[in-house]
């Protein structure tokens, strides 16, 4: 009887866990710039992918997290494309404001937006969520 109910209350501590995140990341600020020489580089959207996509330590059951902390705009117009997003991530915009974080780009339909990285074989071996984002003004490119 021992031995029973030991079982049943490790198999609840291991149903019980929850979802462990790799690394959190905030976003703090809406300005884009493309590369590090700018200030504006510092604490973006943009800055946060590249962050994810250098910390190989997210998986299927442990992404990323990416969080909007910016609670006086809605909007972020970028002036390039994202990087490609190479790791498992949750993006979060629009965490402490209603409404949705809008990422657009500068020019209609002049780049993709979000580019779900690497493929292996015919999957795409990354899992990304977006929550709270409206995606606008970006070039779609479906793979068939």
């Amino acid at each position: 009887m021992k031995k029973i109910l030991f079982r049943l209350c490790f198999l609840i501590l291991l149903v019980g866990v929850g979802k462990v995140n790799a690394t959190t990341y905030f976003v703090q600020h809406h300005g884009d710039a493309p590369n590090a020489t700018f200030a504006l580089f510092t604490g973006s959207l943009r800055e946060a992918i590249v962050l994810a996509n250098g910390d190989n330590t997210a998986s299927f059951g442990a992404p990323h997290v990416i969080i909007d902390t910016v609670t006086t705009s809605s909007i972020i117009t970028l002036t390039s494309q994202l990087p490609n997003i190479n790791e498992d991530v949750i993006i979060t915009g629009a965490n402490n404001r209603s409404g949705l974080l809008t990422v657009k780009a500068f020019n209609p339909i002049a780049f993709n937006i979000f580019n779900i990285g690497s493929i292996s074989g015919s999957f795409l071996s990354q899992y990304v969520e977006l929550n709270n984002i409206s995606i606008q003004n970006g070039f779609t490119v479906t793979l068939g």
